[in-house]
């Protein structure tokens, strides 16, 4: 495994509004006021294409404008959905598991 910036299990971030835990959604180093983290987590996924090892977050959040959500690197899911989406990871790796005779 590469060296990476982030820890290899998750780890969680607990919400300091005084800290200023928001989110630059654009890049431009403008903090978006209206999205605070929760919690963060940081897990560690092999790039298929590549073999890289990188680092993805996933942070419960809540938006100003649209309420709780869940965003995993780039992509934001509901509560529900990602419920649904940890649920479904389970069952899968379940499979993997009973697939190679564990």
């Amino acid at each position: 495994m590469t060296d990476l910036q982030g820890p290899t299990f998750p780890t969680p971030h607990t919400f300091d509004d005084e800290r200023g835990d928001r989110i630059d959604l654009t890049g431009d180093g403008v903090l978006d006021a209206g999205r605070r983290v929760i919690e963060g987590h940081w897990h560690v996924v092999q790039h298929d294409a590549t073999g890289d090892w990188v680092n993805v977050p996933a942070r419960a959040v809540q938006v100003d404008s649209a309420g709780p959500a869940v965003e995993l690197g780039p992509f934001s899911l509901s509560t529900d959905d990602a419920r649904l989406l940890a649920e479904s990871l389970r069952l899968l790796a379940d499979l993997a598991d009973a697939g190679m005779g564990r």
